[in-house]
């Protein structure tokens, strides 16, 4: 059995952000054909629990080791210390700023002694953010590693996309100039590692797009997911709708915004009993909203949410990996609506697997029909959770690792 290490930002556990649950998964899937050690970050705010978090994962995955992660701010930090700072020693460095940011000496450290403590046949760049510790390896061609690039997204492409909703201001200038720094990086690093293992065929396409000889790198890895059981609403009334997701990450920000000010009001002219729940990090920077918006700090257990909601939305205008929150709502039975940027990079039939808007209008419209057709919702939500079975399987995800396996064996 191959040895495998696998360089990831985010400690795993709990998984209550998109990154996390596919970097769980894939380790779930990874791990039946490698023996796996991994290196991660921990934020603050959850190191009191990491023997907890420890004992979970064990648990989950018995078979992945994880050495002891390195305390981190990854939430939201210092505006000073954890985002200024960072953001001009990436400029200086020709770093992007999420891979500047994440960039620790204690995690170098411990990336360096561990190749030389062990014999690792695969380095596993689990999205751009840990890219860094390529350039920190000491003597890194001596390891004779088969570096595997794990693609969460294209961040120049998010990047591009958000700065044209900013307007002009210094964040603006900020984003183009890290939008250009970021080009340049990703590109480097595609050309760099052996393969590049996208989260959804779009950004394979992507790469091959610009770099057409690098087709022979891409092997796509789709996300998988275990499907949960059928599940039981607890409510009789049908107005309410969900969004779950880091609110203070610049993209999300903005689309929240945007459905607050231009679609949620539309929606209250037909339904004034309509309630909003918006979950997740950084939601008080909407603040104040509507009385019928009930905005939630921090959960790492959405189940009650889920099954209160009979609407998930998706109002997003940048980013170009995939939108977990849309996999994981459907496997809870939620019809979902989104932008056409929202759901990008995942292979649904629009109106049959997911309603899709980008106009105010359009998007108030379809959550209307849903809350006043019960055979409309039923329609979407089965539709959703047979797409999640059939396209985000672990057996999906097992075929692409025994074809990564035998090319890496030479067969």
């Amino acid at each position: 059995m191959k040895r495998m290490l696998f360089a990831m930002i985010q400690f795993p556990w709990p998984p209550d952000n998109g990154q996390k649950v596919v970097s769980f998964n894939d380790l779930k899937s990874l791990s039946k054909v490698f023996e796996i050690d991994v290196i991660s970050y921990i934020d603050p705010i959850n190191s009191p629990r990491i023997n907890e978090y420890l004992r979970e994962l064990h648990k989950r995955l018995p078979d992945v080791y994880f050495i002891n992660p390195v305390k981190h701010q990854i939430l939201r930090g210092d505006l000073l210390i954890d985002k200024i700072l960072p953001f001009v020693s990436g400029v200086f460095h020709k770093n992007p700023y999420v891979v500047s940011r994440y960039r620790n000496p204690a995690y170098i450290q411990i990336t360096n002694r561990t190749l030389s403590e062990k014999k690792y046949d695969i380095l596993y760049i689990d999205a751009l953010n840990p890219s860094y510790i390529l350039s920190e390896i000491k003597s890194l061609h001596q390891y004779g590693l088969i570096i595997i690039y794990r693609m969460h997204d294209a961040v120049y492409e998010t990047l591009a996309a958000y700065s044209i909703g900013l307007g002009i201001n210094p964040t603006s200038f900020a984003t183009r100039l890290d939008h250009f720094i970021s080009v340049s990086y990703e590109r480097q690093l595609w050309k760099r590692v052996d393969f590049i293992l996208p989260v959804t065929r779009q950004l394979g396409d992507l790469v091959v797009g610009q770099m057409p000889d690098l087709k022979p790198k891409i092997i796509y890895l789709p996300v998988s997911i275990e499907l949960l059981e059928q599940p039981q609403k607890t409510h009789d009334t049908m107005q309410h709708v969900l969004y779950v997701g880091t609110v203070h990450f610049p993209p999300n920000h903005l689309g929240l915004k945007w459905f607050l000010r231009e679609c949620w009001p539309l929606v209250l002219e037909k339904f004034p009993k309509a309630t909003l729940d918006i979950v997740g990090r950084g939601g008080n920077i909407l603040l104040p909203v509507h009385p019928s918006v009930r905005v939630h700090e921090y959960t790492d257990d959405l189940e009650a949410f889920y099954q209160t909601a009979d609407v998930f939305i998706v109002p997003l205008f940048a980013g170009s990996g995939i939108r977990l929150k849309i996999l994981e709502a459907m496997n809870h039975g939620l019809p979902v609506i989104s932008t056409r940027t929202g759901y990008a990079g995942l292979e649904l039939e629009e109106k049959r697997d997911i309603y899709v808007a980008d106009t105010p209008s359009a998007f108030a419209k379809y959550i209307c029909d849903l809350f006043a057709s019960p055979v409309k919702r039923e329609t979407l939500s089965s539709n959703g959770r047979n797409f999640v079975a059939t396209h985000h399987n672990i057996n999906n995800a097992m075929n692409t690792i025994e074809d990564l396996l035998s090319r890496l064996q030479g067969g």
